[in-house]
């Protein structure tokens, strides 16, 4: 029994270990696009670019997009747009996870838990230290969860400095993207990409905000999720 414990606890080390080697290779992948990681709507009117950490770092309106859409559709359609480009990254973060997962592993990252080779003190001892690890992080995590969902569930809505774009979050999640109805009428391409862009990387920032301040109130539970 001992035994499948220490596997599986081992298991999860090595999972945290390929997460963390997924993220960088899906950083080199974003890196490589000069154009970040990018996601159209169904007509391509509206291109939208994020980062490997997700940031929105560009917005492109086709310069006739009034000829293809009404502007009251527009905010739909951007968000169409970024969605398309969150589920790109995504679909490129499984898969830098299934390459690492079938990447070769050393000898010494399996942590090789032969009789022969590790002494059952040693053994005994590193056991230990991993479960007072799990038993730290579970004491936590009923508090963890309960203060996310307070901050994760506020409705909060990110008005650019112009007062022309207004963006509606529930949560980390972004609902809906609206427009002053009399200025969008007179405003350029290039002046409704600032403004938009402005409002999501606004709402990006609180978001990492939110998880910054988790990671500092529960270190435990965030040095546990980077695999330290």
């Amino acid at each position: 029994m001992t035994s499948n414990i220490f596997s599986s606890v081992d298991r999860l080390k090595a999972f945290q270990r390929n997460v963390a080697r997924a993220k960088i290779q899906l950083q080199l992948v974003a890196d490589d696009a000069s154009e970040g990681i990018s996601g159209t709507d169904e007509k391509a009117i509206v291109r939208f670019q994020v980062d490997a950490d997700s940031r929105p770092i560009r917005i492109q309106l086709d310069p006739a997009w009034e000829r293809c859409v009404r502007w009251s559709d527009l905010g739909p359609t951007i968000m169409e747009a970024y969605n398309r480009a969150l589920h790109s990254r995504a679909e490129i973060w499984g898969q830098a996870l299934v390459d690492v997962e079938q990447a070769p592993i050393s000898r010494v990252d399996l942590h090789t838990h032969d009789e022969t080779q590790i002494d059952s003190k040693r053994r005994a001892n590193s056991l230990g230290q991993r479960f007072e690890e799990l038993l730290d992080v579970q004491s936590e995590l009923g508090r963890y969860t309960s203060r996310a969902s307070d901050l994760y569930a506020a409705s909060r809505v990110f008005n650019s400095s112009d007062g022309c774009v207004a963006l509606q979050a529930e949560g980390v999640n972004i609902s809906s993207l609206e427009f002053e109805e009399n200025r969008i009428k007179f405003m350029s391409a290039e002046s409704i990409e600032r403004s938009v862009l402005e409002v999501f990387q606004n709402a990006w920032s609180v978001s990492q905000t939110i998880q910054e301040d988790l990671e500092s109130e529960f270190p435990k539970i965030a040095n546990y999720k980077r695999g330290q």
